[in-house]
């Protein structure tokens, strides 16, 4: 089991500190926003934070082994279902506090029963990608509760990480993964939009769904930029940004700038 040097309501509290007194942003265009409905299959977990079972348990494998998802539902439950059900898994946010969020969902994706049925899935791109189309980040603006937008902004992350896997991506044809592309790259700019919410961070998993993406894909411009670049290099094996803030913005136009080259 992974040991996380923070746990998810210090970091739900940080987020807090950092929103708090931010204004909202003024966007004047009118904004949809409806929740994504709930499979009516998503697992259901008997033992989760708050219920009394949750408190007996001491290790982190204890809990891992106490949110698995039966054999015997992973056979029925639709492909939807699992998507919903790594939603609310009980440790999702674990992603988030290993030394980097890559490693974190890469540990899930072996450890979590959900997740390695998921990406059994031939449909589980397709899937992952309808899902994701349906989310929007101007719509963070309709939330009050500044712990309600961080759980919102994290939402996206534990969707993109997904896509972002060579496990899902193999399953899409290229044409998907243009598409795909044009999505991340949309939610980047309207994620910058509320930057103030989402932050670098969320930026950065968008970049990291269009640069896995192409890589996957062997697009050989990004290919040669990759191997001309170890932060870009370091960046598409861990999600982790660099440091110096130029650095920083050098690497993600890069990735932006040959996304749109790569989804023309």
């Amino acid at each position: 089991m992974l040991y996380y040097k923070l746990n998810y309501v210090v970091l739900l509290a940080f987020v807090s500190i950092q929103l708090s007194g931010c204004k909202k942003h003024d966007d004047s265009a009118q904004v949809s926003c409806s929740d994504i409905p709930e499979p009516k299959d998503t697992y259901i977990y008997p033992i989760k934070p708050g219920t009394p079972e949750w408190g007996t348990l001491v290790s982190g494998d204890e809990r891992l082994n106490a949110c698995q998802i039966p054999y015997s539902t992973l056979q029925s439950i639709s492909t939807e279902g699992l998507i919903q059900s790594w939603l609310n898994f009980p440790l999702v946010n674990e992603i988030l506090l290993g030394n980097s969020v890559q490693r974190g969902t890469e540990f899930f994706i072996d450890n979590f029963s959900g997740l390695q049925e998921l990406c059994k899935r031939n449909d589980a791109g397709e899937k992952l990608y309808e899902w994701y189309k349906q989310m929007n980040p101007l719509c963070i603006n309709r939330l009050t509760s500044d712990i309600d937008r961080g759980a919102y902004t994290f939402s996206f992350t534990y969707i993109e990480m997904l896509l972002a896997q060579d496990t899902i991506l193999n399953k899409l044809a290229t044409s998907q993964k243009k598409l795909l592309v044009s999505e991340a790259v949309s939610k980047y700019n309207n994620k910058n939009k509320y930057a103030v919410y989402f932050g670098s961070f969320g930026a950065a998993t968008c970049m990291f769904v269009c640069g896995k993406s192409m890589q996957n894909a062997f697009y050989q411009p990004f290919l040669a930029e990759v191997q001309h670049s170890l932060i870009l290099e370091q960046f598409l094996n861990t999600c982790l940004l660099p440091a110096d803030k130029e650095l920083r913005s050098e690497l993600m136009t890069s990735i932006l700038n040959h996304s749109l080259e790569f989804i023309k």
